[in-house]
């Protein structure tokens, strides 16, 4: 059990660390560019920092042996990947939605 768990957090790490580098580029545009949205850059910096106590906490899945502390562990992270993942779907659903009202009012 414990070595799936560490399958797991070894792939959720390389998807969080890739989120978490996107993540950083876009911040670091932002600041490159000024002008940021205050708000956005601030959501920017705790998403940053979230992604990195992710990353923090795989690490040291991948390192224990004692499933009582991993499992729990694995499983906040977990929660996170996935209700980000549900909200890009949720964006990306919208602007379909909005993509092919536009185009119908353009038929129209």
């Amino acid at each position: 059990a414990v070595a799936g768990i560490k399958e797991l957090a070894s792939s959720l790490d390389h998807t969080v660390g890739g989120e978490l580098d996107q993540v950083e580029k876009r911040l670091k545009t932002l600041d490159e560019r000024g002008g940021a949205d205050p708000a956005a850059r601030e959501g920017m910096s705790k998403r940053v920092q979230v992604l990195q106590k992710e990353q923090k906490i795989l690490k040291e899945v991948a390192s224990r042996s004692d499933l009582a502390k991993t499992l729990p562990a694995i499983v906040h992270v977990l929660q996170g990947v996935v209700t980000r993942a549900a909200k890009r779907v949720t964006a990306k659903d919208k602007m379909k939605e909005k993509t092919l009202a536009a185009k119908e009012a353009q038929v129209q």
